[in-house]
């Protein structure tokens, strides 16, 4: 399965931010235990990178590196061993440098016009329609059946 296919059939994709690399491994097993199987390290602590790698050696939660905001956050991400990568905005720059990387990107969007430059930029493809993304029950239902079960496996 592609990684597009696989975040698509996650229905989330939680966002992980770590203060320190050793507590990324237990926040994703939690996830993992609680039926989440993808989720995104961010880059906006230092821990971002280490936690990748920690993460991606210790589970098999697929694993993106998230808030890559330059072409230099692209290699770092992808030895650290992120299937993905998610950027806040769409620069046309990471998109290439990341597709020259084969890493498959989730830049953020917020109209058609965008989606079409982020094809052009790197041949990034839409994963989801404009319609699906914009479906809130579609995202919040397993939120919540997630978030359930992670509580009632802590209270035990």
């Amino acid at each position: 399965m592609i990684v597009f296919e696989r975040i698509v059939q996650e229905r989330m994709l939680p966002a992980v931010t770590p203060t320190h690399a050793e507590d990324a491994p237990p926040a994703a097993g939690a996830l993992r235990a609680g039926g989440i199987g993808a989720i995104e390290i961010t880059l906006r602590t230092r821990a971002g990178i280490p936690a990748i790698e920690r993460v991606t050696a210790d589970t098999d939660i697929l694993v993106g590196a998230g808030t890559v905001r330059t072409v230099r956050d692209i290699e770092p991400v992808a030895r650290a061993g992120a299937a993905f990568t998610v950027a806040p905005g769409l620069d046309d720059d990471v998109l290439r440098a990341a597709a020259n990387r084969g890493s498959p990107t989730l830049p953020g969007i917020a109209a058609a016009t965008g989606a079409q430059r982020a094809m052009r930029a790197g041949g990034w493809r839409l994963p989801w329609s404009a319609v699906e993304a914009r479906d809130h029950a579609a995202i919040e239902t397993p939120a919540r059946e997630a978030s359930q079960r992670l509580r009632a496996e802590a209270a035990t």
